[in-house]
């Protein structure tokens, strides 16, 4: 197959490399995975890159694509005005297969919807998603491709970029991540809060000497204990067809304005309260879900319990409530973040809550 494509050959790191881009319907026909290389597909990530798809032409946001990366296997012959791939040879994905292979996953889904609609007489419905199918098969993206790589240069090359990859900062990702709805929904809160409390945008963990009393970090792992009980945050979606977004977004809120009515009036201080640490705010958005879970309490009055707190904490590091962690030698409490101690601190929580209300 001849593309007519100039593409200029440059060295990278010692290997030669060019780069061009095309649609998804000539690379489809151009790519393949070599097992023997790639790890096993992973499914998951083919579904939550679909959605990711799906998800931005929903909200009609500009779709950026990273580079895909290939090897030709020293198979592509490079001209003056194009470069050929001769016919039954293909470029094997080094990295990207789950993007490239989430984006068919979104045709495909576009495909059957459209179908389905025409079949429901909906022209309206078909339209719209016509012109979603549209964008997807003039979406640009860029090749890069490496000539004459051996497979020895193919596996090395596949592990430095997927196992060897440094995970991007939480606090960065928390700013600019578009994907994850749990995150999406933490940065609207603290638009929201953000003339009541001091959040800092940028830390995964609030520093001692800092007057923010949370951070999004934080406030998005509450999100998912509070809504989900989960404490490693591995779910994208906050599908909750009880609870309307709105619904959501007025409850968690009430949530925070809680937190200033129970914490000292200088709760930020880490040196004399545990007000400001990770670990404690997450067991309070935990405290609640077990409450709804546990009690089948509505998250109104669950969320309204913690106000027993008020006068039965002193949310000093000494608090009868948190011996579990207090670490003697320190005169403060630590590993309050882990699972187990978050799970026991909101267990205290509730059995000092009950005890209250009796």
């Amino acid at each position: 197959m001849i593309i007519e494509n100039v593409v200029t050959v440059f060295s990278l790191f010692g290997n030669r490399v060019y780069f061009t881009q095309m649609d998804i319907e000539l690379l489809k026909s151009i790519y393949d995975i070599d097992v023997e290389i790639s790890r096993k597909i992973d499914k998951e990530k083919v579904r939550n890159e679909r959605d990711w798809f799906l998800d931005h032409l929903k909200n009609q946001t500009l779709i950026l694509l990273p580079p895909l990366v290939l090897s030709d296997r020293g198979k592509v012959i490079i001209r003056e005005d194009s470069w050929e791939l001769p016919s039954e040879n293909k470029l094997f994905i080094l990295s990207g297969q789950e993007k490239i292979l989430g984006l068919e996953a979104a045709l495909q889904y576009l495909k059957n919807k459209k179908e389905w609609a025409e079949q429901e007489s909906k022209p309206r419905v078909v339209k719209r998603v016509e012109r979603m199918i549209e964008k997807l098969y003039k979406l640009p993206i860029t090749l890069q491709v490496y000539l004459e790589y051996s497979l020895e240069q193919e596996w090395k090359c596949y592990c430095n970029l997927n196992t060897q990859r440094r995970t991007i900062h939480a606090g960065v990702k928390m700013q600019y991540d578009q994907q994850n709805e749990f995150t999406i929904f933490t940065r609207r809160m603290a638009k929201k809060l953000e003339h009541r409390m001091e959040i800092d945008h940028k830390l995964a963990r609030v520093r001692n000497e800092s007057s923010a009393l949370t951070s999004l970090s934080i406030m998005n792992k509450c999100t998912y204990a509070m809504w989900k009980g989960d404490l490693v945050a591995k779910e994208t979606k906050m599908n909750n067809r009880e609870i309307s977004s709105s619904r959501q977004e007025g409850l968690t809120e009430e949530f925070y304005m809680v937190w200033l009515d129970i914490f000292p009036a200088k709760g930020y201080n880490r040196e004399l309260y545990v007000s400001g640490l990770a670990g404690i705010q997450i067991a309070l958005a935990y405290t609640v879900f077990l409450l709804t879970k546990d009690e089948h309490m509505p998250y109104h009055m669950a969320i309204q319990k913690l106000l027993t707190l008020k006068s039965s904490c002193t949310w000093k590091h000494s608090d009868p409530l948190f011996t579990h962690l207090f670490d003697n030698s320190t005169g403060r409490i630590k590993k309050h973040h882990t699972k187990g101690s978050i799970q026991e601190t909101a267990r205290r929580f509730i059995a000092r809550i009950t005890e209250e209300v009796q």
